[in-house]
């Protein structure tokens, strides 16, 4: 797993290096043939050209369907890597820049720090995905770690921290942590259940002790008492891999999803495979026969089962958990398997935090991660995906509906407040909710009197979400106002342009 990147490079005036990333788990074999000559032909002219005719063959690879793209440039060296991890393969990108042709830049060194993954996988969802603008919500935010069992050399070494942020941040409050398979948490029943009522420790009922990090702000971060790793095969399910070889046949995209007609029809023709048609042989379809299409094509509609689609492997670095009939391996297979055995893969229990939130920008983007404390390496973050049946979501985005200016819910309190050092009500906050405001922008207080003469601006900048000045009853020069009313205005300046509601007033009474 990459962790952060470093390089070394003299860079003349008017010159500069871009460095990127990606990766992806597919690598794809590109085989040409080539004639005496130095011409190029297919593999079977050149299997039936004559030794001193056959010309060498090119053997390269190439980047498969699966792999990301370029990353954003990275600004410093020493940067952390931008591009997902857990992937098998990354290529890095060095792009030298000069506006000046008679000088150039030189890179004298690139590397990666690599950390072993305390996970395989690890995937999280949250629920909901849309609330209301502005408005403190319940959410849950469900994470599926995933293990690499065997072979044991290899095996991940597990988590017993857990992260969660957002982009914007949130003010998020932890409510609770809990750890259980999918039926127990169906039941209502997780294995481990931790109420965080304040910023210490919770313990649960089996007086097992999460220790807690960060309760509440941007982030959360708590401690599990020991580290957790992958449950065994007779509580959680375990994937069985074999290992695959050139022309292998798998019933996957290469994203690993199941092959139907229409994806099938899409591939190349050279990587459609084999179209495997299926007979029932008992009531509830558990067991099946493969028959020729003829044969399932007079069947009768109950008696029918699966047509399953295969397409063939290409390039190095590929598993499956089917078998040749598309069928997911057991163990009794895997272990018949001998050379060709792959992963063994097991899953650890689902993991809960539920946390209270007001979002204001719609599309907030939630980042989860989870780490083992013992190891020197970064936080292995997560993707996003269907984790759970128990909840719909399958994804780390929520959307907040409903908002309509930009500034709204501005309040003023104490109003009217008493700038007279004593103590007591002696600064007005100034509070108010941002909306629709994605990147950081300015924001400013100003104090008018209701002739207009502007007495005090307060400037900040700020992300979307719930903000607040303080005004301590002076003017720009430090000197305390006279009693009566002023004008408290806020202005922003927003994303949308056009859009409703920049500026917001409120009086505010002064008196002493």
């Amino acid at each position: 797993m990459p962790g952060s990147g470093r390089w070394e490079a003299e860079l003349p005036p008017g010159t500069d290096v871009e460095i990127r990333t990606r990766t992806g788990d597919q690598l794809l074999q590109h085989i040409r043939y080539f004639d005496s000559g130095g011409g190029e032909v297919t593999a079977d002219k050149h299997k039936k050209l004559p030794g001193f005719r056959a010309g060498p063959v090119d053997t390269s690879f190439v980047i498969g369907p699966d792999w990301t793209p370029w990353s954003q440039r990275y600004l410093h060296s020493g940067a952390r890597v931008m591009s997902p991890s857990l992937r098998k393969f990354m290529q890095l990108q060095a792009k030298l820049v000069s506006n000046d042709r008679n000088v150039a830049p030189l890179l004298r060194r690139i590397e990666v720090d690599m950390h072993r993954p305390v996970l395989q996988n690890l995937l999280a969802e949250v629920w909901p995905e849309e609330t209301s603008v502005g408005q403190v919500d319940t959410f849950e935010v469900y994470l599926q770690p995933t293990l690499l069992e065997e072979p044991r050399s290899e095996r991940s070494p597990g988590y017993d921290e857990v992260l969660l942020s957002s982009e914007p941040s949130l003010d998020m409050r932890l409510l609770d942590v809990a750890l259980g398979t999918e039926e127990e948490f169906a039941r209502g029943q997780p294995l481990q259940f931790f109420a965080v009522e304040r910023a210490e420790d919770a313990a649960s009922a089996d007086g097992a002790v999460l220790q807690i990090l960060r309760s509440q702000g941007d982030s959360l971060q708590v401690r599990f008492p020991q580290v957790k790793r992958g449950e065994s095969a007779d509580v959680l399910p375990h994937r069985y891999y074999r290992l695959l070889v050139e022309e292998d046949e798998v019933p996957t995209r290469s994203d690993g999803r199941l092959l139907d007609l229409l994806s099938y029809e899409r591939l190349d023709e050279e990587l459609q495979g084999a179209i495997r048609y299926f007979r029932k042989t008992d009531r509830d379809g558990a067991q099946l026969e493969e028959v020729d299409a003829a044969t399932f094509e007079a069947l009768e509609e109950d008696e029918r089962g699966p047509v399953r689609y295969f397409r063939k492997v290409t390039g190095v670095g590929n598993q499956s958990l089917f078998d040749s009939l598309g069928d997911t391996l057991s163990v009794a297979q895997y272990n018949r398997l001998g050379r060709a055995k792959g992963w063994v893969l097991g899953y650890g229990r689902l993991v809960r935090l539920r946390f209270a939130a007001a979002v204001f920008l719609h599309g907030t983007k939630l980042k989860t991660a989870m780490r083992n404390s013992a190891i020197e390496g970064p936080w292995q973050e997560s993707d996003p995906g269907d984790v759970t049946h128990i909840r719909p979501g399958q994804g780390l985005v929520i959307g907040a509906l409903g908002a309509g200016d930009v500034v709204d819910d501005l309040q003023v309190s104490p109003n009217p407040f008493t700038p007279n050092s004593d103590g007591i009500n002696d600064v007005a906050e100034v509070g108010f909710s941002l909306f629709k405001v994605y990147e950081v922008r300015s924001l400013k207080l100003r104090i008018f009197r209701l002739d207009g003469t502007r007495v005090h601006t307060v400037a900040m900048r700020a992300l979307g979400g719930r903000q607040n000045f303080a005004w301590d009853g002076r003017d720009d020069n430090g000197a305390l106002v006279p009693p009566g009313l002023y004008l408290a205005q806020i202005e922003v300046d927003a994303d949308q342009a056009g859009a409703a509601g920049q500026k917001r007033s409120r009086l505010i009474a002064v008196v002493y």
